[in-house]
């Protein structure tokens, strides 16, 4: 590898093997050995969805009902 590259493609190239071997290998590479493997990653999946959901329906609640001091909470959002 050129080790002229950018630190974060060789992150990226790093992140894609250690998937690919999960897919390849399975969850037993985390130690879950057991025949409900996948429910770590199920549950970790649905809490994080969960959590943005929230944050979603909140804001939406707040649009819709015009209220002001909303803008406040927006700044504390990172600029894009």
């Amino acid at each position: 590898m050129d080790p002229r590259l950018p630190h974060r493609v060789r992150h990226d190239e790093h992140a894609h093997a250690g998937a690919c071997y999960l897919f390849i290998k399975g969850t037993g590479i985390w130690g879950i050995n057991i025949p409900i493997g996948w429910g770590f990653a199920i549950v970790n999946f649905v809490w994080w969805i969960g959590i943005g959901h929230a944050g979603t329906l909140i804001s939406a609640i707040l649009a819709l009902l015009r209220q002001t001091w909303r803008n406040s909470i927006n700044r504390l959002s990172p600029k894009r």
